[in-house]
């Protein structure tokens, strides 16, 4: 019940804020300064759905990485790895790739369907 409460409070702070999400996941912040480049692609497998998205910004890679580090674990996600991280049935990737206009940054979620992660 805690935990439920703890994320209802980070999700009304970040909605009150004017902070923009993920599109196609109401869940995961944008970092200020991030604009979606494109619509998200959405997958159907047997295993799960997968949801790619993509934002860029002038942000550097650190600073990009450490805004997830402190946001993500508000809203239940574990860390994994340097730009892995996880909740229940979900595992988010971060990928950043520096270019001429800015940083491209690809967020690929997975969520693997329940009934798989039991067996």
């Amino acid at each position: 019940m805690i935990y439920l409460f703890s994320v209802f409070l980070c999700l009304w702070s970040f909605s009150s804020s004017g902070t923009a999400f993920l599109s196609g996941s109401e869940d995961i912040p944008l970092m200020l300064g991030m604009a979606v480049q494109e619509s998200p692609a959405i997958f159907d497998k047997k295993e799960g759905q997968v949801l790619v998205s993509k934002a860029i910004t002038h942000e550097t890679t650190p600073a990009i990485l450490r805004f997830y580090d402190q946001v993500l674990p508000n809203l239940g996600w574990t860390k994994l790895g340097m730009d892995t991280y996880r909740r229940k049935t979900q595992t988010l990737k971060i990928k950043i790739e520096k270019k001429k206009n800015g940083q491209h940054v690809t967020f690929n979620l997975v969520e693997v369907n329940e009934s798989l992660e039991k067996k």
